[in-house]
């Protein structure tokens, strides 16, 4: 099995939530978001599995963005397009931090990889969470693209040493998970 790439949180949503903290703007979260979609299509034209987590687009809570740009929404829509037409993708909700649940029923008992790809955002949360569980219950070994893969309440967090300092402050952190850091091919 090809090494999948795991999206996490890809929402307009949260690029609000990281401008009104002041972690980064607008347009350098859309930016970011380019580079993603152009990540994602690097996946697709190798025919390696993508896997999308997203929050329950019914499940937000708005008074985190900022009503400047605040729409609850599904993964932008670039990322979308780049795996529109895409047989081995699998696009998930979920309705709390970790996606680890969602992710393992989607490969199916027996058919887990031995390791995955992350980038997404919140990293000291949402992303965090999913790759501390599944090396918890299932030892699969996560990797981080950590200039694509940004903290809300992190600033600074695209060098090696802030995605792991947003990973140390993680209250459930598994001491043992290695922290890999991918650097991105776009």
């Amino acid at each position: 099995m090809k090494t999948p790439l795991i999206v996490v949180d890809c929402q307009e949503y949260f690029l609000c939530r990281s401008e009104e903290n002041g972690d980064e703007t607008w347009e350098e979260g859309n930016a970011r978001f380019d580079r993603i979609a152009k990540l994602v299509s690097i996946y697709v034209k190798r025919k390696a599995p993508v896997y999308v987590l997203q929050y329950n687009p019914v499940g937000l809570d708005t008074g985190w963005a900022s009503r400047k740009h605040a729409k609850v929404t599904n993964t932008d829509s670039r990322i979308r397009a780049a795996l529109k037409g895409y047989k081995n993708k699998k696009i998930l909700n979920k309705d709390s931090d970790s996606g680890s649940d969602e992710l393992l029923e989607a490969w199916q008992s027996g058919s887990n990889p031995s390791k995955v790809n992350f980038v997404g955002v919140n990293a000291g949360a949402c992303v965090f969470a999913t790759a501390n569980n599944l090396w918890q219950e299932h030892k699969i070994v996560p990797y981080f693209y950590n200039e694509l893969t940004f903290n809300t309440w992190n600033p600074g967090e695209d060098t090696e040493e802030g995605v792991a300092y947003g990973f140390a402050n993680y209250d459930e952190r598994d001491e043992s998970m290695p922290i890999n850091i991918l650097t991105s091919p776009v």
